[in-house]
C-alpha cells in the first residue's frame, strides 16, 4: 500500500501547467507611455543630480579602504590584457575594459549620453542597435570622447603618481 503524499493548497492564482506552478501573464497596460518630457531641462536636471549624488557616495565608501599600488600600475598584476603599445594592462585598466567589452555587447555606448574608455575595442553587439533621435548638435560627441580620454589619463597619472 502506498502512503499518501499530502498535498499543499496551492496559492491563489497560481495556474498548473505540464506539471509547474506558474504565475499567470500579467495583463498589458492599455495606455502608452509617455516620452515626451523625457528630455525635459527638469528631467536632465533630476538625472545629473542624482548621478552627481552616486558618485560622491561611491567617493565616500572607495575612501575607506587603503589604497593599492600595484592595483594602478602596469606590469604589478599579471592580467591578461596588453594595451596597443604591448604593454600590461594594470588591473584597474583590465577590469574597466572587460567591463566595457561586456556593456559594449549589451549595446550600452550605442546610446548618445555614453562613453567608453575604450571605444575602439569594443565588440560587436549581441543585441540588435537601438536608434535614436539626435538631440545634440554634431561634433559633440567627439568633443565628449576627447575629455573623457584627458581625464582617464589625468586618473592614471594621479593614482600612479601617489604610491
Amino acid at each position: 500500500m502506498c502512503a499518501r503524499q499530502a498535498v499543499a493548497p496551492r496559492p491563489s492564482g497560481l495556474q498548473q501547467h505540464n506539471g509547474a506552478l506558474v504565475l499567470p501573464e500579467p495583463a498589458q497596460p492599455a495606455v502608452q507611455l509617455d516620452r515626451s518630457g523625457a528630455l525635459s531641462l527638469d528631467n536632465i536636471r533630476q538625472a545629473l543630480i542624482r548621478q552627481e549624488d552616486s558618485i560622491i557616495f561611491s567617493l565616500i565608501e572607495r575612501s575607506q579602504f587603503a589604497r593599492n599600488a600595484p592595483v594602478y600600475e602596469p606590469e604589478s598584476i599579471p592580467v591578461p590584457g596588453f594595451a596597443t603599445s604591448g604593454r600590461r594592462y594594470s588591473l584597474l585598466e583590465y577590469l574597466l575594459l572587460e567591463t566595457e567589452q561586456l556593456h559594449g555587447k549589451m549595446r550600452r555606448y550605442t546610446s548618445p549620453d555614453e562613453h567608453a574608455f575604450f571605444p575602439d575595442l569594443l565588440p560587436a553587439l549581441v543585441l540588435p542597435p537601438l536608434t535614436y533621435s539626435a538631440v545634440r548638435r554634431p561634433g559633440v560627441r567627439d568633443s565628449a570622447l576627447r575629455r573623457l580620454g584627458r581625464a582617464a589619463a589625468c586618473l592614471h597619472k594621479r593614482f600612479a603618481a601617489v604610491r
